[in-house]
């Protein structure tokens, strides 16, 4: 957006989350935000390396478990098993951290 700086535009971008529904098997890519299992089949959902600052939401909206492959807080691939449920992580620059559970 014009007129705003590096930190506003920043701020702007990162307010601005894609929601996606998923129910295959995905590699996370950095620009994306918000994924949601469906179907009814468990499915994983690969981190991409942690970048400082990065932002990504999960939720389950399968009758199955969603896996979070990749290590955030210290536990190694994340089990979503709640159908409604999920968790927000963010990078650090060197792994995924927690900042939010559903």
């Amino acid at each position: 957006k014009s007129g705003l700086t590096k930190t506003q535009a920043d701020i702007y971008y990162q307010s601005k989350i894609t929601y996606q529904t998923k129910s295959v098997d995905y590699n996370v890519a950095s620009g994306d935000t918000a994924i949601a299992l469906t179907g009814a089949v468990s499915k994983s959902f690969t981190l991409p390396t942690a970048t400082s600052g990065e932002i990504h939401y999960f939720k389950n909206n399968s009758t199955a478990i969603l896996t979070i492959v990749g290590t955030i807080d210290g536990v190694t691939n994340y089990l979503i098993r709640t159908t409604g449920s999920g968790i927000m992580v963010i990078g650090d620059g060197s792994a995924w951290q927690v900042i939010g559970v559903f």
